[in-house]
């Protein structure tokens, strides 16, 4: 019998050394570190309460480097959450936010959540103000945290924050047809990624949904 909560498929992406592992595992709960640059991809996982619920974050670490760009497409498949990173002490990085958007554009569903974030807000040697972020969050339309993995700050409201965006993204499309497989073990959808549910749940969603026709993998 399966577990009683759904999973979220979340990416930590951003150039390399902005701190993406770092801020992975200080939400996780581990001590807070410097790490070596991820080689192609981690995955941590983190059992979250989103509104009453459990809720499982499938959290993929991936590698920032140039040279890994072509293993990264796979890793996005099936994502519904994406934390964008860049470090305020290095505007390069910050530069660099647009190319980030254009692969997940590419890669994921047009119905992704994500969550602009800039690291190592405690710094003092800044090189990308909180006003120039915002403006960029702006023109952009996404929702901008600054947090510091090293101290702690804002980390857990930043994956809060991704999930509640990709719970409101289930709540408006679900009765769209949004999702193609419902199902214990779903198929790739071609929408770009999947919800996996547990019998409440899909229960729950069937008979809300009598008038669609959804094809089970049983």
């Amino acid at each position: 019998m399966g577990s009683d909560f759904q999973s979220y498929k979340v990416l930590v992406l951003g150039d390399s050394g902005v701190g993406k592992t770092s801020i992975v595992e200080t939400f996780c709960g581990n001590k807070y570190k410097t790490f070596d640059s991820t080689i192609n991809s981690d995955l941590k996982c983190k059992i979250i309460n989103l509104n009453g619920a459990s809720i499982k974050l499938e959290i993929w670490d991936t590698a920032g480097q140039e040279r890994y760009k072509s293993l990264t497409p796979s890793f996005y498949r099936d994502a519904m959450g994406v934390l964008l990173i860049y470090d305020v002490t290095r505007i390069k990085t910050f530069e660099h936010i647009k190319g980030w958007l254009q692969d997940i554009k590419e890669y994921t569903s047009p119905h992704v959540s994500i969550v602009l974030v800039g690291n190592k807000c405690e710094s003092s040697d800044r090189q990308v103000s909180l006003d120039t972020g915002n403006k960029l969050a702006d023109m952009i339309r996404l929702p901008l945290l600054e947090v510091s993995s090293k101290n702690n700050i804002n980390v857990e409201t930043a994956f809060m924050t991704l999930a509640r965006g990709i719970e409101e993204v289930i709540k408006e499309n679900v009765g769209f047809k949004l999702y193609k497989t419902l199902t214990y073990k779903c198929k790739p959808s071609s929408l770009g990624f999947r919800i996996i549910l547990s019998e409440k749940y899909r229960k729950m969603l069937l008979q809300s949904m009598k008038y669609l026709v959804i094809p089970l993998h049983m």
